[in-house]
């Protein structure tokens, strides 16, 4: 997969990379990989992990949203 953008941030422990899709197959796949997450996440009550991924998944929805638009 190749992607045209990318977000590096730091947490309290690590530093992140938000990789962002370039086609809305890739949209499809990266979301749901992070509903997976997430639900991982909220059961294993990691709530800093939980909110992590709640956030990058915004994110990437909205790049979504706006890649599948123009």
């Amino acid at each position: 997969m190749l992607y045209s953008r990318y977000q590096r941030y730091l947490s309290k422990s690590q530093v992140h990379t938000i990789t962002y899709p370039t086609s809305e197959e890739d949209c499809d796949k990266t979301i749901n990989s992070y509903r997976q997450q997430i639900m991982r996440a909220y059961d294993s009550e990691d709530e800093a992990e939980y909110k992590r991924l709640n956030d990058e998944a915004e994110k990437i929805t909205n790049h979504c949203l706006n890649l599948i638009s123009n």
